[in-house]
C-alpha cells in the first residue's frame, strides 16, 4: 500500500498477480494470476460474520462449489496490444495455427507471430 489516509488508500497494482519468476525474465512477457473467490464482495459485506467467515473457506475447498460468476471482464487500454508479438506453443499443430493467424488478422493485425524453438520428441 503505497498511502493510506481516513477511508482512502492508494495501493500500487503495477506488481500486483505477477507470477513471473525473475530467471525467465529475458523473455520479456508478463505473465499474472487473477484471483477469485467463492462468494462475491456484496455476499461478505451484507453479513461479515465468524459464521460468513467459515461458509467462504467452506466454499473455498469443496470441489462441488461454482464460481459466482460466469466470466471476467477486464478493461485494457486501447493500446495494450500494439506491439503485440504470439508465439505458438511446440505442440500447436498446423491447423491451430490457421486459426491464431485468422484471429490475428481480424482483432489485432499489427501482431506477430512466431514459433517456440523448443521441440518436444513424442
Amino acid at each position: 500500500m503505497n498511502e493510506c489516509s481516513g477511508f482512502e488508500a492508494t495501493i500500487d497494482l503495477s506488481q500486483f498477480g505477477v507470477c513471473k519468476p525473475k530467471y525467465w525474465e529475458f523473455q520479456k512477457e508478463e505473465r499474472y494470476w487473477v484471483f477469485a473467490s467463492p462468494m462475491t464482495l456484496r455476499e461478505i459485506e451484507a453479513n461479515y460474520t465468524f459464521e460468513t467467515h467459515k461458509e467462504w473457506f467452506r466454499r473455498l475447498f469443496d470441489k462441488n462449489t461454482t464460481a459466482p460468476y460466469e466470466y471476467l471482464d477486464m478493461v485494457l487500454a486501447e493500446d495494450a496490444f500494439d506491439n503485440c508479438e504470439i508465439m505458438t506453443g511446440p505442440k500447436t499443430n498446423d491447423g491451430e495455427k490457421i486459426i491464431v493467424q485468422d484471429l490475428i488478422e481480424k482483432y489485432c493485425p499489427s501482431a506477430t507471430i512466431r514459433e517456440s524453438m523448443v521441440r518436444i520428441n513424442g
